[in-house]
């Protein structure tokens, strides 16, 4: 592979895992301010801890 294939590949996929992180962020940021109950933080917690 080329050095500007792989660098593109690896353009790419941050830009997933940075979109990922930034769309469950927004939902818990989202959830919280909404005023979640005691069990739905339970869940945010399991995940993202």
């Amino acid at each position: 592979m080329t050095y500007l294939v792989l660098k593109w590949l690896h353009l790419v996929g941050a830009a997933l895992l940075f979109g990922t992180g930034l769309g469950i962020a927004f939902f818990a940021w989202f959830g919280y301010r909404r005023g979640m109950q005691e069990g739905d933080i339970g869940l945010i917690r399991g995940c993202c801890a």
